[in-house]
């Protein structure tokens, strides 16, 4: 074998041992896949990983054992890929411990270790689908419908802000107490909708277990605005009805000024 032919035997051993090894990096990325991103970053905020550390930077991914920290003016907010918020405070320390959750029956598991600090959280898909999946050093976060809470969720078919889809989700994570409708108009156009526009619709269904696609293949349509269903569903759920002050303010909570308040005068 000559020199030429040595080059290219050495050349195409070296081309196969980087191909091998680009195929065992993307495996290695399969496995650890993205669980979560950064949504808000306020001060001073890291995300260390593999003994690494690199400023958190909105609309970054968080991966399966990243470990966040904030500083003493720091803050950050995190939404998982199941839903689930999750909000850190100064001087925190936060570890993406374990991650597990299939989007096509929603179930999975969470664990997460704060070893300082302060951490907020409002459950996502996990907790809703997997009672006691997730927890924060080893305490099961409850679900947001074990709360009880009455809720009227207002979506808009043509919303390009907030995708209806995602209202409706919303809906499903507050529970069975939770009524959604869905308008036929865009962001503000279902909003200010008045009840006698003749053009507006919206949409019911008390089904709310399945896909956003199979409630709304389910679902009744109403001609006119949502409003007059709105003010129903509100009346039906509210306690009784009590005599409006005669003026502002008592002496426990003495009126401080003139609507509409004193912010207004401020400058940033």
């Amino acid at each position: 074998m000559n020199f030429t032919n040595r080059f290219w035997h050495t050349a195409e051993c070296f081309a196969f041992i980087l191909a091998m090894l680009a195929v065992a990096g993307s495996a290695a990325n399969a496995d650890n896949s993205q669980v979560a991103q950064i949504k808000t970053v306020s001060g001073q905020a890291e995300i260390v990983r593999n003994g690494a550390r690199a400023a958190a930077k909105i609309g970054d991914p968080l991966y399966e054992k990243d470990t966040i920290e904030t500083g003493a003016d720091g803050s950050i907010g995190i939404t998982f890929i199941d839903n689930t918020v999750m909000s850190g405070g100064p001087n925190s320390q936060i570890v993406l411990e374990d991650y597990k959750f299939n989007s096509s029956d929603f179930k999975g598991s969470m664990l997460t270790d704060m070893n300082r600090g302060t951490v907020s959280m409002i459950s996502g898909d996990i907790a809703r689908s997997t009672p006691g999946a997730m927890k924060v050093r080893g305490t099961p976060i409850a679900d947001l419908a074990d709360l009880g809470i009455d809720s009227y969720v207002l979506g808009a078919k043509n919303d390009h802000l907030c995708i209806w889809q995602s209202v409706y989700r919303s809906a499903q994570l507050l529970g069975g107490r939770s009524q959604f409708v869905l308008g036929n108009s865009g962001h503000i156009q279902t909003i200010v909708c008045p009840p006698e526009n003749p053009k507006a619709s919206f949409s019911t269904n008390a089904d709310q277990s399945g896909t956003p696609e199979e409630w709304l293949k389910g679902a009744m349509r109403h001609p006119g605005s949502w409003w007059d269903h709105g003010v129903a569903w509100t009346a039906e759920h509210a306690g009784s009805m009590v005599s409006a002050p005669k003026a502002p303010g008592n002496e426990k909570y003495p009126v401080l000024c003139a609507a509409p308040g004193t912010y207004v005068h401020e400058r940033g």
